[in-house]
């Protein structure tokens, strides 16, 4: 049987109203190209400038989704700070305010390889008894969270920024203007950017 015979019982959509697709509304979500490579080049300039400070690359993806955030928010006090040390314990991340003699917050990236023996656990648990005791709210997230969602760890950790007071109007309305709160930015390791 040759091609044309084989066509020859095809019927199009168009015979078929039944078939078409239905219609959709743009979104306007799509963006051009060049934006797209813009916001990758700049996450994963971001991305290469935290690594060599980093541990893993959860770690890296929620540093660089922080740090971009942080620029909507345009506050030169507020800084990102990998690998703190409080006592005698270091965490992945501190959040920080120029003048403020605690940080803000501190973050943990728990991998499963690191966070998974009860030594690693009870380590853990010191931490976050530390953390307490000195008035630091802690945010723990597990790699698949990160993975997963990157985008609702970091807006974790904005709406407990926003509640405390560590924002003022201006930096809240930016990050309300923002696409997405500030969120809608490409990730170096993630797929949900």
């Amino acid at each position: 049987m040759s091609r044309t015979n084989e066509l020859s019982y095809f019927r199009s959509a168009v015979e078929w109203p039944e078939m078409l697709p239905e219609f959709e509304e743009a979104t306007g979500e799509l963006k051009p190209l060049s934006e797209f490579v813009i916001e990758a080049i700049d996450t994963l300039s971001i991305a290469c400038t935290i690594a060599p400070d980093c541990e893993s690359p959860i770690e890296i993806d929620l540093g660089a989704r922080l740090t971009k955030v942080f620029r909507v928010v345009d506050d030169p006090n507020l800084l990102l700070v990998p690998q703190y040390t409080l006592g005698p314990y270091r965490y992945d991340f501190a959040i920080t305010r120029k003048g403020r003699a605690k940080p803000i917050a501190l973050v943990e990236c728990d991998g499963k390889d690191f966070h998974q023996s009860e030594d690693q656990l009870a380590n853990d648990r010191a931490k976050d008894s530390l953390a307490t005791k000195e008035g630091i709210f802690l945010f723990r997230f597990s790699g698949s969270e990160i993975f997963r969602d990157l985008n609702g760890c970091v807006a974790q950790i904005l709406k407990m920024m926003r509640y405390r007071g560590h924002f003022t109007q201006q930096q809240c309305d930016a990050l309300d203007l923002a696409p997405n709160g500030g969120l809608a930015y490409s990730s170096p390791f993630n797929a949900d950017a």
